[in-house]
């Protein structure tokens, strides 16, 4: 249960994202945006230095191109310029001109008169100004822009001036085009960018399938982790790498393998309050059951369910209707006892009326006996009445003799009834000793009932919140089982009583018949 905190706190961070909404800033957005961050600049600054490279280069070559066209035509115009023939030297700078970059070749005296140039048709004014070779130096290089003289535009110029003979015969002058150079580097960025395109195409692609193989398995990682998040704990995280990502999803897969055996899914939590309200439904029940039962009613039973409540409530059902069979026996015993009572005191009544009619007769014979008697004085005296008295006398002897044999028969009837009455009372007795073991069997039931409840008691006690309920239940079956135990004892002194009596009435019937054999 202590994992429950955990579950609303993630609920709680759930909350925060609605299930199955994508995130507004994902980790591929993050990730493109990355190697878009980092490739953008580098591409841009890489391109850059490598046009600024390219440039440098050709500007260097350019250089070294011109100083070398300088450098041989100061050395072969050194005999011609001195020999003034202009013409060759002319010819000399045309050729060098037709290389590709140069964009003017000029030789000038000391004075600065020029003997041959390329200029054409005028030559741009100051050029020869804006780099005097002085004549102690090999060479001197100048980025010079000179106007076009036709068209008034700038151009700009790398000018490379190698002096002849010290200064003194004159200057050869190259100047190479900076415009080719920057055309050159302009195309080499040129192809330089698709290049960089066509790489960042494919490392874009190759970024995709890169991004792709991250993304897939922390999205389902995530997936998962949200429907963990939700309590659902039956989904475990494909692993299909062995790198950080595949570490990290085994990980999460034994987090989640660990969290089954401690969380309660909600399912799982459904069924346990599902079951705990069925238990207190059962226990309200069987309740209700126990009522009746304690206010009498044995033929009421609890029902019997699956749950822990079942096999208490099957064996207090039992119990019931093994106290029922023994109640409904004691109940049959107690009517036996009943009838052979009322059959006793009908006997009883009847010896009573014949001993009454007994007396009577004996009442009567005696007072014939004294009628005889006074005849028989009145006799002596009376002479003349002795024919009547004779024939009363005769009719009071016949009266007597048939009193006596009516007495001899009402003692018989006496003689057999108390026999009888003797018989039902012994009877009464042998069922008094079987109800005494019918309540020794409810006593031994009533204190194994009481032990049941003791134990469930215990149980109960044990459960919990959820065994509060059964141990009232426990509580009910332990009174009942005392009142049942109480009962038997009251019931117990009563049969006791009732065989004292018997055995009084016993040995008064017995006496009563030794007496009527006597008389007899």
């Amino acid at each position: 249960m202590k994992m429950r905190r955990g579950d609303a706190r993630t609920g709680e961070v759930a909350g925060d994202q609605p299930a199955g909404s994508k995130p507004r800033f994902g980790l591929a957005r993050k990730i493109i945006l990355f190697v878009a961050a980092v490739l953008l600049p580098l591409g841009a600054v890489t391109w850059t230095l490598s046009v600024w490279a390219i440039r440098e280069s050709m500007t260097d070559e350019f250089t070294s191109k011109g100083t070398a066209i300088a450098t041989g035509l100061a050395s072969f115009g050194v005999d011609l310029i001195r020999a003034r023939d202009a013409s060759r030297v002319q010819a000399l700078v045309d050729r060098f001109a037709s290389i590709s970059g140069v964009g003017y070749v000029m030789v000038y005296d000391g004075d600065k008169t020029l003997i041959a140039h390329t200029f054409s048709p005028l030559v741009p004014s100051g050029i020869v100004e804006q780099n005097l070779v002085p004549g102690g130096v090999a060479k001197q290089v100048r980025e010079v822009v000179y106007p076009d003289p036709v068209t008034g535009v700038g151009t700009a110029i790398i000018d490379i001036g190698v002096p002849m003979l010290g200064g003194q015969l004159g200057t050869v002058r190259v100047g190479m085009n900076k415009a080719v150079i920057m055309a050159a580097a302009t195309r080499s960025g040129n192809y330089l960018l698709l290049v960089f395109a066509g790489a960042a195409v494919l490392a874009a692609l190759a970024g995709v399938v890169f991004v792709r193989r991250i993304t897939q398995p922390v999205a389902r990682l995530v997936a998962v982790a949200r429907r963990v998040g939700q309590g659902n704990l039956t989904e475990l995280v494909p692993v299909t790498s062995r790198d950080e990502i595949g570490q990290l999803a085994e990980t999460f897969n034994q987090t989640i393998v660990r969290l089954r055996s401690q969380v309660q899914t909600e399912a799982e939590r459904d069924q346990e309050r599902r079951s705990r309200e069925e238990l207190q439904r059962n226990i309200t029940r069987f309740l209700h059951a126990v009522e009746e039962i304690s206010a009498g009613d044995l033929t009421r039973r609890g029902e019997v369910t699956a749950d822990v409540l079942g096999n208490v409530v099957d064996a207090i059902n039992l119990m019931v209707a093994e106290i029922g069979t023994v109640m409904l026996g004691v109940r049959h015993a107690a009517l036996r006892a009943a009838s052979s009572a009322n059959q006793m005191i009908g006997a009883t009544g009847h010896m009573t009326v014949g001993a009454q009619a007994q007396v009577q007769e004996v009442m009567t014979v005696s007072g014939a006996v004294e009628e005889l008697t006074r005849s028989v004085r009145q006799v002596a005296e009376i002479a003349e009445a002795s024919a009547r008295a004779a024939h009363q006398a005769l009719e009071a002897a016949q009266r007597g003799e048939e009193a006596v044999r009516d007495s001899l028969a009402g003692m018989q009837r006496t003689r057999t009834e108390v026999q009888t009455i003797a018989k039902k009372i012994k009877s009464l007795g042998d069922r008094s000793l079987e109800i005494s073991e019918i309540v020794t069997t409810i006593d031994d039931i009533a204190g194994q009932t009481n032990l049941l409840a003791l134990n469930a008691a215990i149980e109960a006690a044990g459960a919990g919140e959820a065994g509060a309920r059964f141990a009232v239940v426990a509580d009910e079956v332990r009174k009942l089982a005392e009142r049942c135990a109480k009962a038997t004892r009251d019931i117990a002194a009563l049969i006791r009583k009732v065989q004292g009596e018997t055995q009084d009435a016993i040995a008064v019937v017995e006496r009563g018949t030794q007496e009527v054999e006597t008389g007899y």
